[in-house]
């Protein structure tokens, strides 16, 4: 934890760093879109081909993603960056930072999201929803859900697990890949249900796998019956992975509970889509969530304290 702390101490005054220079400016795009259909010349005085300028910087530790309406102040803001990191001694990642326009079917990654933009949809696996009464539509807009990268981390752990413990009995792999299962669906809770559905089915088929080996002897229909069917599950589901704890004490059992089941990701929680997180007009119209000046106030105020007793600031 110390290294999200120091850099929360050094990039201190990023985010004010970060506002536009100017509150307008022009607006090519516009400018250049009057023309071709209206075939008039539009000054850049005019308030027609004027856009007023909008910059946020959303950072966590030392990943920062800046959003932007303008290309020109994004270049202005780059130079400013830069003389602000090398007086704290640090300087931009080139290979990881990169200048993108975010229009239609455009994606970037951050902190594990991908944060994928679509404004024309098209008949695929992320667009299609269906609504309350089973209806199949295409919606677009913005959709967050877990990086190729994060779900492939994940399935290599689970894998990695299960290939550990092939001695371990199966209450104990469950016990094993329970925490781990549901510390990344809390985390990647917000987006799309069919990672989780398709995550779910890559879970059950590691399973599978390692039952097939661990009972070599045991027909396919006893294990089905003992460890997915055997009796009725919680979540209401047919397929449901579970290991039974033999032999127990009732000490035991009262302490452990007599049989595990295994957490399934499309039960763990809702997800919520991001095209339902709203900010309220309070929020929108703000270029700051946090007024640090009672934090100013009280630091000052600690420090002058701290001199006045010790004499270590008096120089």
């Amino acid at each position: 934890m110390i290294g999200p702390l120091l850099a929360n101490f050094t990039l201190n005054g990023f985010d004010e760093l970060c506002q536009p220079t100017q509150k307008t400016a022009f607006d090519c795009e516009k400018s250049k879109f009057l023309r071709e259909h209206y075939g008039e010349h539009y000054k850049q005085g005019q308030s027609i081909v004027r856009k007023t300028l909008v910059q946020r910087a959303f950072r966590y530790a030392d990943d920062i993603v800046i959003v932007s309406n303008d290309m020109p102040q994004l270049s202005l803001l780059k130079t400013r960056i830069d003389s602000f990191l090398e007086i704290r001694g640090l300087e931009i990642n080139t290979a990881k930072s990169f200048f993108m326009k975010w229009e239609n079917n455009q994606k970037f990654d951050f902190l594990g999201f991908t944060f994928h933009y679509i404004l024309n949809p098209v008949q695929s696996k992320i667009t299609e929803q269906r609504t309350a009464s089973g209806e199949l539509i295409l919606r677009g807009g913005l959709y967050v859900y877990p990086s190729d990268l994060s779900v492939s981390s994940f399935k290599h752990k689970i894998k990695s697990v299960i290939r550990l413990n092939l001695n371990s009995s199966p209450f104990t792999i469950v016990k094993v890949l329970n925490p781990i299962i549901r510390g990344w669906g809390n985390y990647f809770g917000i987006g799309t249900l069919r990672v989780f559905s398709r995550l779910d089915h890559f879970i059950y088929y590691r399973l599978w796998r390692y039952l097939r080996r661990k009972f070599k002897k045991v027909r396919t229909g006893r294990l089905i019956e003992r460890f997915f069917q055997g009796i009725p599950t919680p979540s209401g589901r047919l397929w449901q992975f579970h290991g039974t704890h033999v032999n127990q004490s009732a000490a035991t059992k009262l302490r452990k509970g007599e049989v595990q089941w295994l957490l399934l990701l499309c039960k763990l929680n809702t997800p919520v889509p991001a095209h339902t997180l709203k900010t309220n007009r309070e929020l929108r119209s703000t270029s700051k969530y946090v007024d640090s000046s009672s934090h100013v106030r009280w630091n000052e105020h600690t420090v002058t304290r701290r001199s006045q007793t010790t004499g270590l600031f008096n120089n």
